[in-house]
């Protein structure tokens, strides 16, 4: 799998509001329901990451990351970036508890909302039923 090419099978849901974001455990799956606005009317769409054995959710930067707030109803969460990566490595540690190393990953997918980032290491993807495993890509 390239960036470009999940760009492209992804590129329908930019601008979709997210209804619903479902962290399945049992299923190691990560659903995310979309739903796009047109002038016609509303089309719904389901997004899932499969094969997923790391997520890291980070709130914003360092620097804002603990300053939690709700916000508006009014502010919806846009789908806006969705990207394919390798190589990125989420390391755990800590200067007493050195058996945390055994959960750092390698995530390969992360999507943006606004400030908010969600880090995703998956085998493959589905999109409204079609499956795109990543290895076979």
């Amino acid at each position: 799998m390239t960036d470009e090419k999940i760009n492209k099978i992804a590129g329908c849901l930019w601008g979709g509001k997210f209804e619903n974001i479902d962290f399945n455990m049992r299923k190691n799956e990560i659903n995310l329901n979309i739903c796009m606005h047109y002038a016609t009317g509303k089309e719904f769409h389901c997004l899932s990451f499969i094969g997923v054995s790391t997520f890291y959710y980070v709130n914003d930067s360092k620097k804002y990351r603990t300053q939690i707030s709700d916000m508006e109803p009014e502010y919806d969460f846009d789908f806006t970036s969705l990207n394919y990566v390798e190589n990125i490595k989420i390391d755990v540690s800590h200067h007493t508890y050195d058996w945390m190393e055994r959960y750092s990953a390698e995530v390969n997918v992360y999507i943006e909302v606004w400030e908010k980032v969600l880090f995703i290491e998956c085998t493959g993807m589905k999109l409204d039923g079609k499956i795109y495993n990543f290895s076979e890509e």
